[in-house]
């Protein structure tokens, strides 16, 4: 018993020491995190950081690299010269030369070189007509790749020559929707004198000319960019455009794409550099 009591202050003193050192510590780590946030505060408000931050985000932007989706429509020009000559003979007019087509795909830009690449351009029918007959012709691209040199390199317009090769699908058709048989007994003698042929030519094709880009609207808190763009050249099969009619193989002599312009908008979306 006397023991205990005779140990009674020095418990009572470490007890006391404890709490002075735990009471201590919170007190250092209070004003550590108060001097801190202010010093961090002090930093954030600093204009010469404010400003460095700025530059560096401004320059992450600045590249003239990027990626989109691209849209476009365009007039395709075609040369019927020998084509006409053999149905006006029949009493067929004139084939109209021009076509309108409309594409979609990808774009991208890194340094001076811009690769398209288009997954599907649909044309649209040239047309001869004769009565209640129709000749059509129209030219499509799938698959379509082009590869461009920007000589500029500009943050606002890009003019560069391109080259490159598509899956190309040549159409030509003969409709002549015939006359209705008043003594029809079925659908197979329902008409009298109607007749359909159809016929596609395959190919790989080539395709070349000169592209202009410029930039429309920057948004650089996005990092995206809306970019107008224009492309004129040629649109050739290697080889020549065959088409096969029952059995037989049919050279029609049309010189489909001897050249088009297209006129599109890009989605672009920049890439930040370091």
């Amino acid at each position: 018993m006397i023991i205990i009591l005779l140990a009674l202050p020095f418990l009572s003193l470490g007890q006391s020491n404890t709490r002075s050192s735990r009471d201590s510590v919170q007190f250092y780590e209070k004003e550590y995190k108060k001097q801190f946030k202010e010093a961090l505060d002090s930093i954030n408000k600093s204009e010469k950081i404010n400003s460095l931050k700025e530059n560096i985000n401004r320059l992450k932007t600045i590249s003239n690299s990027y990626s989109g989706n691209v849209l476009f429509g365009g007039i395709l020009h075609s040369d019927f010269t020998e084509f006409n000559k053999s149905i006006q003979q029949d009493g067929f007019g004139k084939m109209s030369p021009y076509s309108f087509r409309f594409g979609m795909g990808v774009s991208t830009k890194t340094e001076h070189i811009i690769f398209d690449f288009y997954l599907v351009t649909l044309g649209g029918n040239h047309t001869s007509k004769k009565g209640n007959e129709k000749v059509q012709s129209s030219l499509s691209n799938m698959f379509q790749f082009d590869l461009g040199y920007d000589f500029l390199n500009s943050k606002t317009i890009s003019f560069y020559p391109y080259a490159g090769l598509s899956a190309r699908i040549a159409s030509l058709s003969y409709i002549n929707p015939g006359q209705l048989n008043p003594n029809f007994s079925n659908i197979t003698n329902i008409t009298q004198n109607s007749e359909t042929i159809f016929a596609s030519s395959f190919r790989i094709g080539y395709q070349a000319g000169l592209g202009l880009d410029i930039v429309a609207a920057n948004f650089k808190q996005k990092g995206t960019a809306i970019i107008l763009f224009t492309k004129a050249g040629t649109n050739w099969p290697i080889g020549t455009d065959r088409f096969k009619i029952l059995g037989e193989q049919y050279k029609p002599g049309i010189k489909n794409g001897d050249w088009l312009v297209n006129f599109g908008i890009k989605f672009a979306r920049r890439v930040k550099t370091d």
